[in-house]
């Protein structure tokens, strides 16, 4: 089973990808721990939950990598292979997230100030999006929380 570790070079901000050949689990070298998580979950939770990077209607897979400490190349191969998701579907459920929050606290927004509040660039995304995160449009969703 081949296992991919990420190190940190030295003097570099960027992950690199290391392939490590182990029978059940990954060992950290430096302390003999297992390694249980992806180096990019902790730092990819904090670009999203604590900077919101997701409300930037212009967001780009670059940007994201770049707070991360790494390239688009690995944080695209994570989405991808490790989560199952593309970069945009990624970023469209914390929008949807957030624009489910908006709707729940006001009922006087019109869709459009929702969607451009949330991070969409266009109603139609946002529409799309939202129809195929929560099967339901974001009118259905403002009514049945009313």
């Amino acid at each position: 089973m081949s296992v991919y570790l990420y190190r940190k070079k030295k003097g570099s901000r960027l992950f690199q990808p290391e392939i490590k050949e182990q029978n059940e689990h990954a060992v950290g070298e430096e302390t003999g721990n297992l390694v249980l998580n992806h180096p990019f979950e902790a730092k990819l939770q904090q670009c999203m939950t604590k900077k919101r990077m997701y409300l930037n209607p212009k967001l780009t897979i670059t940007e994201v990598a770049f707070a991360m400490g790494t390239n688009r190349t690995y944080f695209s191969d994570y989405l991808n292979n490790k989560l199952g998701v593309n970069f945009y579907d990624y970023v469209n459920k914390y929008r949807i997230m957030e624009a489910c929050e908006i709707l729940s606290d006001d009922n006087e927004k019109k869709l459009v100030e929702v969607a451009e509040m949330a991070g969409f660039n266009s109603l139609s995304t946002f529409h799309r999006s939202f129809l195929k995160t929560m099967a339901m449009t974001p009118l259905q969703c403002r009514n049945s929380k009313s």
